[in-house]
């Protein structure tokens, strides 16, 4: 089990997905959108087992088509954008928010914090890990930052994500395991 939590945004393929399950992400997540083909990230989801899946809303309102595919993929959490204005309710499904650092808006007890790490003080850490219930930093963080979330913020998880594969079911995690490693 890895120390910190990951939350592996905007998995595209089955290689992606397969790698992050087997590092032990906690979420896997895929972006929901008008062109978002459901057929494939039903078959990611078949092939790989995760705590808990996401789709990342990238509409910012409501439709009809979002709660069919929502309803046809049955993810545990539903990842709100930036800018989500619709008061619209979502069952029982876990929500999660994403913000960015400075932002007076209200939050849930789970969000995707965008901001640059060197934005947060320690205190900042510190504040963020013992007032959520989770908090997943999207941030482009490197190996040497991994070591500041450990000691500060514990209860704090970061945002990863794969890329384009060379071919079908070629890539290199090369960047990605080094910061594995580092946990």
């Amino acid at each position: 089990m890895i120390p910190i939590k990951v939350y592996a945004s905007s998995i595209a393929n089955l290689s992606d997905a397969r790698y992050f399950a087997a590092q032990g992400a906690e979420i896997i997540s895929f972006q929901l959108n008008a062109s978002t083909s459901i057929d494939q990230i039903k078959e990611i989801m078949s092939w790989v087992e995760v705590p808990y899946f996401a789709l990342e809303i990238e509409d910012l309102q409501w439709s009809d088509d979002l709660f069919e595919k929502i309803s046809t993929l049955n993810p545990q959490i539903i990842v709100l954008p930036l800018l989500w204005k619709d008061n619209k309710e979502f069952g029982d499904y876990k929500i999660m928010q994403k913000v960015k650092w400075g932002n007076t808006v209200e939050v849930g007890p789970i969000f995707l914090l965008e901001t640059a790490l060197k934005n947060l003080s320690i205190d900042d850490l510190e504040k963020l890990s013992n007032a959520h219930e989770d908090v997943y930093i999207d941030t482009n963080i490197q190996p040497a930052d991994l070591d500041i979330l450990k000691d500060y913020a514990p209860n704090v998880g970061v945002v990863l994500r794969g890329g384009d594969e060379i071919a079908v079911g070629v890539k290199s995690f090369d960047e990605l395991d080094e910061i594995f490693d580092a946990m």
